[in-house]
């Protein structure tokens, strides 16, 4: 433990320590102070002294994030449809265009039905 630019630095051999000692702090602070996981860097002295920084590895090198979002294409492409769908009406009567039907068709298609063949 070490105080470091006016915060104090607590290194902890694995994660699973380092959460179990944030709850604990967290516990015992209350809301007056900020308990904050970071990664600090652990350069010896000496290497620090000759202005060694660190590499610093992208998330990928470090162990990093998988984030994998799962989408609902049926849903999507469903409510793409509704909001064409909905569009489509608002363009016709904003261009007084006159129209019997829109309505979905297979495959997140859709059709107008014009009421003469003027419109069409």
């Amino acid at each position: 433990m070490a105080l470091e630019e006016g915060a104090i630095l607590a290194r902890f051999d694995t994660t699973d320590t380092q959460l179990r000692a944030r709850e604990a702090l967290m516990s015992v602070l209350g809301d007056k102070y900020v308990v904050a996981l970071n990664l600090a860097p652990a350069t010896p002295r000496w290497l620090a002294a000759i202005h060694a920084d660190p590499m610093k590895l992208g998330l990928d090198l470090r162990g990093g994030v998988h984030f994998l979002m799962e989408v609902d294409m049926d849903t999507a492409l469903g409510k793409l449809q509704e909001q064409n769908i909905d569009s489509l009406r608002s363009d016709l009567r904003e261009k007084g265009i006159p129209y019997t039907t829109v309505r979905k068709e297979n495959n997140y298609g859709l059709s107008i039905t014009f009421r003469d063949s003027k419109s069409a």
